[in-house]
């Protein structure tokens, strides 16, 4: 072939190049632009929300670190289970000597993650997750989950702006479900009202009806603890007679020995009763800060339950083998376990709960 004759077929070629680059590098912006559009935080710099708006009967606040002893022996016994479970499934077959590869529970790939729930009157409720790991992923995966559920003539979702956040509202059999993302932390609530009063109200006072928790929970924190909870303004059912739960808080560790460490106050001299607390009542209380474990796994240290200065009663004790008895609790909580409100009270009725200070503090839910 001659010289003339190739020139003509390089310009083709050189041109047909030119196009296809130019085709991937579009292509490969597009992508980039539209993964950007995905991970990226829409709202840079906001500060933390408090999620406790003086009206919660119950709530629940998790703190999970990758180094804590209990939870990295419960990693290490969920694994040995699970290679326990895979040899016998594997046991008489073919496959039983082959190099399988399995894949192996990473704490760190978890952790750490802080989860809070609140329960609020009127069978309300709000919830936050706080994830120190995979932020891009999250923010990614909403998005693209607002994206299909706001598409089509019969949408499932709609998104609101609150206060320059967006969130997405589903409607589930009629009621009502918000979620948001704000950063790296998970907002959900009931209801579009609800999560708007997260978003739109920054830090403030202690409200009135949640005044000295944050003090009493100082008090009765446990060394290691891995969650916390209170109660106020709420009851629950004991053996013979209800028990008004007005301020009690519980602190929780779970110990390398897969057992679930508890320390419970109640304040006994609000003048609802408590003055006199048996072991069934005491187990009862437990339990409603709990998924519903059976009343036998409960068990109380032998000076349990005591009432310290005449005011304050102090439940201290244990619940063995979480391990084996966790697919089932995580089930079942919080919702198998509700609680009927007290009418609302005043702050003096705790304002004498020892460590306590009148209208002060602000309980401690990680904002």
């Amino acid at each position: 072939m001659s010289g003339s004759e190739k020139e003509p077929l390089a310009r083709f070629l050189l041109g047909c190049g030119i196009v296809l680059g130019a085709f991937l590098a579009l292509v490969i912006g597009g992508c980039g632009f539209f993964a950007w559009r995905l991970v990226r935080d829409e709202t840079p710099g906001r500060p933390v929300e408090t999620i406790l708006s003086g009206d919660e009967t119950r709530y629940w606040c998790f703190e999970l670190k990758p180094d804590d002893p209990g939870l990295v022996a419960a990693m290490a016994r969920i694994d040995r289970v699970n290679q326990e479970t895979r040899d016998r499934v594997l046991e008489n077959t073919p496959l039983r000597g082959l190099p399988i590869p399995t894949r192996r529970a990473d704490i760190h790939d978890l952790l750490p993650l802080k989860l809070e729930l609140a329960l609020h009157d009127a069978s309300g409720w709000a919830g936050r997750a706080t994830l120190s790991r995979g932020g891009l992923k999250l923010r990614a995966g909403l998005k693209l989950m607002r994206w299909v559920l706001t598409r089509g003539e019969r949408k499932a979702a709609e998104v609101v702006d609150v206060d320059g956040v967006q969130v997405t509202l589903l409607h589930d059999a009629g009621r009502p479900f918000a979620i948001a993302n704000v950063g790296h932390r998970v907002l959900a609530a009931d209801g579009i009202e609800r999560l708007r009063r997260i978003l739109s109200v920054g830090e403030g006072g202690t409200p009135a009806r949640l005044a000295g928790i944050a003090e009493l929970h100082d008090a009765i924190r446990l060394d290691g603890e891995d969650g916390w909870a209170f109660a106020a303004d709420t009851e629950v059912a004991g053996p013979v007679r209800p028990l008004p739960l007005l301020g009690a808080v519980a602190s929780l560790d779970l110990a390398p020995d897969d057992a679930l460490r508890f320390r419970v106050a109640v304040p006994g001299t609000d003048g609802a009763g408590l003055s006199s607390l048996t072991s069934d009542e005491a187990v009862a209380i437990v339990r409603s800060f709990l998924p519903p474990v059976p009343a036998e796994a409960v068990v109380l240290d032998p000076t349990a339950p005591v009432l310290e200065g005449g005011r304050l009663w102090r439940i201290e004790g244990r619940i063995s083998g979480v391990t084996s008895r966790l697919p089932n609790l995580l089930s079942r909580w919080p919702f198998a376990t509700p609680t009927t409100p007290s009418p609302p009270q005043t702050p003096d009725r705790r304002s004498d709960t020892p460590s306590a200070r009148r209208r002060g503090g602000t309980p401690s839910s990680g904002d």
